[in-house]
């Protein structure tokens, strides 16, 4: 579902994507994939993602820069 919500988003090719909690409720092998997927978008259609999470550990791979609250 969450892939899917990706490929729809990503269709209308924006310049920043907004994730909200995009590993929540995941098993870890499904968060990885998902973590990967957005860091290939970054890299490879030169998106910027803003993610928002409490998974620190996806946060942490992710993550170029952090901005903590």
């Amino acid at each position: 579902r969450k892939r899917v919500a990706l490929a729809r988003a990503i269709a209308l090719s924006p310049e920043v994507m907004l994730y909200d909690e995009p590993t929540t409720g995941l098993d870890p092998i499904r968060s990885d994939v998902i973590n990967e997927l957005i860091l290939k978008l970054s890299r490879d259609l030169k998106i910027t993602s803003i993610v928002v999470t409490h998974d620190m550990a996806s946060a942490f791979k992710v993550a170029s820069r952090m901005v903590m609250l």
